[in-house]
């Protein structure tokens, strides 16, 4: 019989990665995640499983019913198999709670499922994410420091502190799956030590993952500064405009020139509240889940 790990990508926590470069190279394994990815690696293999995840996260009976649900729990458990989306640790169209128990009917017929988080101390995790947002939705719309970007994420039920209780999103997995079968992992090791969360994976499935193919390049790096400073200084409008009128070259130039990343000081912008709040969910995760998050810096 076969396992499954399902691994519910929280934000800047090195899914990307993960998803381009060690799921894909797990050798006799079948890696399931979002169609646009997933179309693009396995072409006209994956119409089956096309939109599997879109029938977990969402409730238009286009994408989800329990026929289809259950017609694709059938065709999966003959093989070790990973799904991963970071759609999954959000509230969204449909709540945690029920993603989790559609993707335990979904996982009926394995023997082993583990449901894989990666978390990230937090004022890191908020940093990144801001710059992530200057490099997407910040070239859509007005400028925002981080203050301002922080506060506009605070409201709603996805707000961005939810979204850091990494105790409570655990939490609603743990009563679907069992806490037993709850493995997570921190971010920190992965960067700090070699080959150390490729090698837990490898022995969650029990395969062995072909490192060699593994691309060690960040598929998905920082906004750099000069780009901020172009940000700042012209806004998104002329700044589409000069991209469309720059040379090439020159374009090169700059990039090989100004190639300096940005950092922030979270710490600075937080409140007393919310570092409460992040604290004690930090507290009771590090004690149910024996995890030293003193290590890294948590708070």
């Amino acid at each position: 019989m076969s396992t499954c790990i399902i691994h519910i990508g929280l934000p800047k926590t090195a899914s990307t990665y993960l998803q381009h470069n060690v799921f894909p190279n797990c050798k006799e394994t079948f890696f399931i995640n979002e169609a646009q990815h997933a179309r693009k690696r396995l072409g006209k293999n994956y119409t089956e499983y096309e939109y599997l995840i879109d029938s977990i996260k969402q409730d238009e009976d286009y994408y989800f019913n329990e026929e289809k649900l259950e017609s694709l729990s059938n065709n999966l458990g003959s093989i070790n198999s990973i799904i991963s989306s970071e759609s999954l640790s959000i509230e969204g169209q449909v709540d945690r709670i029920t993603k989790a128990r559609r993707l335990k009917k979904l996982t009926k017929n394995f023997k082993k499922v583990k449901i894989l988080f990666f978390i990230r101390e937090q004022t890191k995790l908020l940093e990144s994410m801001y710059f992530q947002w200057l490099k997407g939705a910040g070239k859509k719309y007005p400028y925002m420091d981080f203050l301002m970007w922080f506060n506009s994420q605070k409201d709603g039920y996805n707000s961005i502190i939810k979204r850091l209780m990494y105790h409570d999103i655990i939490e609603m997995y743990s009563k679907v799956f069992g806490k037993d079968n709850i493995e997570i992992m921190l971010y920190e090791d992965f960067k700090k030590r070699n080959r150390f969360i490729e090698k837990r994976i490898q022995n969650l499935l029990g395969v062995n993952i072909d490192f060699k193919n593994i691309d060690t390049v960040d598929p998905n790096p920082r906004i750099p500064n000069y780009q901020i400073f172009l940000l700042q200084i012209f806004g998104n409008s002329i700044l589409k405009f000069l991209r469309k009128i720059v040379p090439k070259f020159i374009k090169n130039i700059i990039r090989k020139t100004f190639r300096s990343k940005p950092k922030l000081n979270v710490k600075d912008y937080l409140d007393e509240t919310d570092i409460k709040i992040i604290s004690e969910n930090n507290l009771k995760l590090s004690k149910e889940y024996q995890l030293d998050l003193k290590e890294y810096g948590y708070f």
